[in-house]
């Protein structure tokens, strides 16, 4: 599974006091590097399905300019 090879790696870590199954970047560089590396298509399609990069400026920023 993705989410345990990146736990492995030490990317993201579970959130278990939002409960299980909830994971987070351990670091925001990490998070705005993963980002950053998605195409533009595959960016929009993830914010309308999840809407997950709320809280990443540069998301924002993204959006704002695609508009």
């Amino acid at each position: 599974e993705v989410l345990a090879t990146l736990a492995a790696k030490a990317l993201i870590q579970e959130r278990l006091a939002e409960g299980r199954g909830r994971y987070a970047f351990r670091h925001q560089l990490i998070r705005e590097v993963a980002y950053a590396s998605l195409p533009r298509a595959e960016r929009a399609r993830l914010h309308e399905v999840f809407d997950i990069f709320d809280d990443v400026p540069s998301a924002r920023m993204a959006t704002r300019r695609s508009t």
